[in-house]
């Protein structure tokens, strides 16, 4: 889910967030690294966790795979794990670079740490838009 902290609290906190969840009967939640500054090291893994946070259900963090989710340089995958991170994500931005996907895979195999891939390659889906007619309905799109 999106807590939006640290750094985005006018839309929503964890204190927030977490008291909807429990509101509709979820007792725990995943949390996404899509915050300014972004989720990306052990400090931010840990202030997420400290009860000041005003959580009511628990929070379990999923850090950024790179550093500032630009997708460019690895995270420390085993200090994020280490720290409480339970995976790793750039959430909405994919790692387009092969080779660093590639190595972020293969980190997360030898943790057993997951590696979670926003599955767009928004070199292609840029400024796209879906034409109306053929899947436009069936898809659930509004005509």
């Amino acid at each position: 889910m999106h807590l939006r902290e640290p750094g985005q609290v006018h839309k929503e906190t964890i204190a927030t967030g977490t008291a909807a969840a429990a509101a509709g009967g979820f007792t725990s939640v995943c949390t996404m690294p899509n915050t300014v500054p972004v989720v990306d090291s052990v400090e931010w893994v840990e202030w997420l966790r400290q009860p000041e946070r005003g959580a009511v259900v628990n929070v379990f963090a999923i850090a950024a795979a790179t550093r500032a989710s630009k997708g460019a340089t690895l995270t420390d995958f085993r200090a994020l794990q280490t720290a409480g991170a339970i995976a790793v994500t750039d959430d909405g931005k994919p790692i387009l670079d092969d080779s660093i996907m590639r190595e972020a895979l293969v980190l997360g195999g030898e943790l057993n740490f997951p590696v979670v891939q926003h599955a767009e390659d928004t070199r292609m889906t840029e400024n796209c838009c879906m034409p109306r007619g053929g899947a436009f309905v069936p898809l659930g799109c509004a005509a």
